[in-house]
């Protein structure tokens, strides 16, 4: 059995030794496999990571963009109520100077009953308030017409407002003020 086993003695070691080369081949090849896919899961980590930061970055920008955003317009909507409160002052102490005949509104255009057709003459540095009695306007007609202007002077106001709103609006969201659309 020893002489079976020293014939066979080569063949068994040839076949150990391409054994061995085949292992560390396949074993290679996984290990180099897992390698290259570490390396891989290491540079798709770092873009994840600076890509978080990039990100962190810009939400940061965004919530301070809309912080001044809302402080601005929060400043503006106090201006615009104050305003709108002084004009409705201004329109309630004429409305009441109006009913104590304080102030009285004429229409200087207006033609007289004696003469049709003629419109009457201002004086020398007449403004035309101081025409004849038959000019002055019924105290519903003179309410109606401040009114009236009330109700545009709120509308100049409105639109103002919209118009700051609208200008801090394009100033907040052009490319220049952000940093460029695609930073």
């Amino acid at each position: 059995m020893i002489e079976t086993f020293k014939a066979y003695k080569n063949l068994i070691i040839v076949i150990a030794f391409f054994s061995l080369i085949i292992g560390a081949y396949f074993y290679g090849r996984t290990d180099g496999v897992d390698l290259e896919a570490a390396n891989a899961l290491s540079r798709d980590n770092r873009a994840l990571v600076e890509s978080a930061d990039k990100l962190e970055k810009a939400q940061a920008k965004v919530t301070a963009l809309e912080r001044e955003d809302a402080l601005s317009k929060a400043a503006a909507d106090t201006v615009y109520q104050e305003d709108l409160k002084n004009v409705e002052d201004k329109n309630n102490r004429t409305i009441a100077e109006l009913r104590a005949g304080l102030v009285r509104l004429r229409d200087p255009g207006r033609q007289h009953q004696s003469n049709p057709g003629v419109v009457p003459e201002r004086g020398p540095g007449d403004s035309g308030c101081n025409g004849k009695a038959g000019s002055e306007l019924s105290g519903e007609t003179s309410e109606f017409l401040v009114s009236e202007a009330t109700r545009a002077n709120k509308i100049v106001l409105q639109l103002t407002a919209c118009q700051k709103e609208l200008t801090t609006t394009i100033k907040t969201c052009t490319p220049e003020q952000t940093g460029g659309a695609n930073n």
